[in-house]
Order: C-alpha cells, then structure tokens, then sequence
C-alpha cells in the first residue's frame, strides 16, 4: 500500500492512499492500521507532501561497504546522528542551499518510517515497528563538516532532509536499488545489500536508549558516489519499489 500527505487546492494537508495514480482518503491510523476512503481525484492533481510528520530523523553513517565485502574498519554497531524536523520537505519542493554555504552533497538512501511507540525492541520484533519505507536525500553541507565538525548545521538545515514521494508499506528490503541522478546524469547506484547494518538492527540498536515514536524516520546510510549539487540542478533518488524522489536546487 503506498500511504501518501497531500494539499489540494487551499486544502490543508491529508493523508491519501495511491493506487494507479489515483489519491483515495485515508481513513484510520496511516502508520499502524490504515484503511482507503472515498476517491480524492487523480495523483496528478494534487501537491504531494512529505510521507509522515516526524519528532526527529535518525541517520545511519557508514552503513554501506564499498564493495561488497567486510572491511577491517568497519563499525562495530551503527554510527548515528540527527536531523530535525525543520529539514524534511516532500517532493518537487526545493533544497535550498544555506547562505554562504559553496559546497553542497547529495545523498541517496532508503529511510524507514516508525509505525508505533518503540523502545526496547528485540531483533525478532523489529519489523513490527516499521510501518514502510521511502525515498530520502541525506543532505550535507558538506564544508561545513571539516576542519571543525559542524553537525548540527551541516545535517539539519532547513530543506535538507527531502522525503517521497509516498511511504510504500511492503518492500523487500534484501537488496533494492538506490540511484541518485543529477541533472539526468547517474551519480550513485547500489542496492541494499551493501549495508552494513539492516533497517531492523538500526532499529533495535537505536531503541536501546532513545525513543522513537510513529512518524519518526531512519536513513540507512548512502551507497558510493555522494557528490555536489548546485543552484540550478535537479536531484533525483529512485529506489526500485519506492518511486522517484524529485528535488530542485536552490540558492538561498
């Protein structure tokens, strides 16, 4: 099921359900126990939103072995960090490169979407708290990560977090493809079986001392190839199952 946020017209924002590109209404709980409603319209119709509202986004750093096989400096447990919700925008909204900033990265990864109240949660269970999966941007102003690391900035800028275009609620996670393009030219290609560490370890691991809550968001980490964009560009993240996550470029 592809859960979708949407506006139309001077609506405000609601919850749909895509199917053969028509928005139904979402009636219940669009992360734990969602039901279709009556036909909105045609998806191309209306202004797709952001797939969830979220407390906060939990990365995944160096998630991704470079070439299929374990490295000696791999970590030992997932290498975390944040983003805030000021950062999330939905497709076809444009990232807005900060004042100031010249060097900017793109970052194609799958991210989860929390279905319920999480802490503590066992291997076996994991997946019992995921309500699906979208397409994500991780990002970075990437000069601003060195010589003094600036986290915060760097990962957690307005617009800096784009999500879509739809949370789809059965993927097979084992291997998908994630491609990232800019301008049309393919800049990241790899799948999932890269990872280090699944969706649901993250999970496990990061429930061990922090809430998450349903909306919440995990980004598994970025495969090769992570680069510049511009003002002017048009950066593009497609994981097979997912759709596309489209996102034009902007100066500040």
């Amino acid at each position: 099921m592809r859960i979708c946020r949407f506006t139309s017209g001077r609506s405000a924002p609601s919850w749909g359900i895509v199917e053969n590109d028509l928005v139904f209404e979402l009636t219940g709980d669009p992360y734990d126990s969602p039901l279709r409603g009556e036909l909105v319209g045609a998806l191309s119709d209306v202004s797709l939103l952001a797939p969830t509202v979220a407390s906060k986004v939990v990365c995944a750093a160096r998630n991704y072995r470079t070439d299929g096989h374990v490295q000696s400096d791999e970590p030992a447990f997932p290498v975390l960090f944040g983003k805030y919700p000021n950062s999330i925008i939905g497709p076809d909204a444009p990232i807005e490169i900060p004042t100031g900033a010249s060097s900017v990265s793109f970052e194609g990864e799958l991210a989860v979407i929390i279905s319920r109240l999480a802490t503590a949660v066992q291997h076996d269970d994991a997946k019992n708290y995921i309500a699906g999966y979208t397409c994500a941007n991780d990002v970075t102003v990437s000069e601003w990560m060195s010589p003094e690391p600036q986290w915060l900035e760097a990962k957690s800028s307005d617009t800096l977090c784009p999500l879509g275009p739809w949370m789809e609620t059965e993927l097979d996670t084992d291997s998908v493809r994630i491609r990232t393009s800019v301008n049309g030219e393919s800049r990241q290609d790899g799948t999932t079986a890269g990872l280090i560490f699944t969706a649901e370890q993250i999970v496990v691991h990061i429930t061990k001392t922090m809430t998450l809550y349903p909306g919440d968001v995990i980004l598994t980490g970025t495969p090769a190839g992570v680069g510049k964009m511009y003002g002017g560009d048009v950066v593009e993240v497609q994981i097979t199952g997912l759709g596309t996550l489209r996102n034009p470029v902007i100066c500040r």
